[in-house]
């Protein structure tokens, strides 16, 4: 297959969506300027990548995150050169790290790479059909429709968080103990205000705290947002318009009218993408209207774009099945969705309900319309 354009002409979604649906083995190379990045794929899921503007290589990783010291690299190096084996499967095969632990810094790093890639607005690409070597013990092949999805999710909601975090070369100070009520933050966001001291930059913390770097960019965000992380003019009392003091004392809620205008406002965004519907073999998802760059509120972190994850993978789910699942549960067994997309921290499942023998559905405000209109008759009877 000649695959060769423009990122102006065709996206990396769609690229992504023609390579993944005609299963093609080969590496896809784009390039805007002095970048670069590379991504294999394997019967048409993505097995490898590499290039991109925030290069870190696996071992630099793996150091960063205190997972292996850097002499055990050294060391495990010098095997590489003795035995031409490649280091990951030196780095299991001498027992440096735990298998499954290695695996996933592998799998994020290759993602990592590929969402880079959605951001680039210009450029060119090729693919090229070859035979493609990949470990097949260390490496986990990521079908092209779910990276695709998850790439559109960060392209969604990354600019409210730029917003918020301009570069993550900036050093940023955990706020004392005293200021802030440590018990809002869940895990992860307390390994993130812990790593937070004064002297590590963001790309230092988010690397040290071995999370995915956009979901760790969105916890910094909102810390910021809400003065548990701090910079330099933060501390001075600057910048106080776009950085508000704000006390939360438990999960926001969206009032009845807000929940109505935010989905009217997801259903035109959906007529918007069955627009595009023709330029592309899986006919789905193409890229979406941004959130406002102002705010990292609900519609930018919580409700738009998981509407839009959730509705993408209903069409994903009806395309291998011929019909829609009878509960948003299936999306998640096939790693379509993650739990909190149909299920948000502290609030309830978002509504769903299959119509015409699982050939349509109805979600979020329709199907509660549906299902109160179904329990009203219920009752009358």
């Amino acid at each position: 297959m000649a695959l060769t354009g423009t990122l102006g002409d065709f996206g990396v979604a769609e690229i992504l969506q023609l390579i993944g649906a005609q299963k093609k083995t080969g590496v896809l190379t784009v390039e805007d300027g002095k970048l670069r990045a590379e991504i294999e794929f394997a019967d048409g899921m993505v097995v490898g990548a590499k290039g991109g503007v925030d290069t870190v290589s696996i071992e630099d990783r793996l150091v960063r995150s205190g997972m292996i010291t850097r002499d055990e690299i050294d060391t495990a190096l010098k095997l590489v050169k003795e035995t031409l084996k490649p280091l990951p499967a030196v780095l299991a095969g001498e027992s440096y790290i735990d298998s499954a632990i290695l695996r996933e810094v592998i799998n994020r790093h290759i993602a990592e790479v590929v969402y880079e890639i959605f951001d680039w607005k210009t450029g060119t690409y090729e693919f090229q059909q070859k035979f493609i070597q990949w470990d097949k013990q260390l490496i986990r092949p990521i079908p092209a429709e779910s990276i695709m999805m998850e790439g559109l999710r960060i392209v969604d909601e990354g600019p409210g968080v730029r917003k918020l975090l301009p570069t993550l070369e900036d050093v940023y100070n955990r706020a004392e103990p005293a200021d802030v009520d440590l018990k809002q933050l869940e895990p992860e966001s307390r390994r993130l205000y812990d790593l937070a001291d004064g002297r590590k930059t963001l790309k230092d913390i988010i690397l040290a705290s071995n999370q995915p770097k956009f979901d760790a960019m969105k916890r910094l965000a909102w810390m910021r947002l809400n003065r548990f992380i701090l910079r330099g003019e933060d501390l001075a009392g600057k910048d106080a318009g776009s950085i508000p003091v704000v006390k939360r004392k438990g999960p926001r809620k969206l009032t009845t009218a807000t929940f109505v205008a935010l989905y009217l406002l997801l259903a035109v965004a959906a007529g918007l993408l069955v627009m595009r519907i023709g330029q592309s073999v899986w006919n789905f998802a193409a890229p979406l209207s941004q959130s406002d760059e102002s705010t990292i509120g609900a519609s930018a972190m919580l409700g738009e774009s998981r509407f839009h994850r959730v509705q993408g993978a209903l069409e994903v789910f009806r395309l291998r099945h011929g019909k829609y699942p009878e509960s948003l549960n299936s999306l998640v067994d096939e790693k379509l969705v993650y739990p909190g997309d149909i299920k948000p921290l502290g609030r309830d499942p978002i509504p769903y309900m299959t119509t015409n023998s699982g050939s349509g559905y109805l979600l979020g405000d329709a199907a509660m319309a549906a299902m109160a209109a179904m329990a009203a008759e219920g009752q009358d009877r």
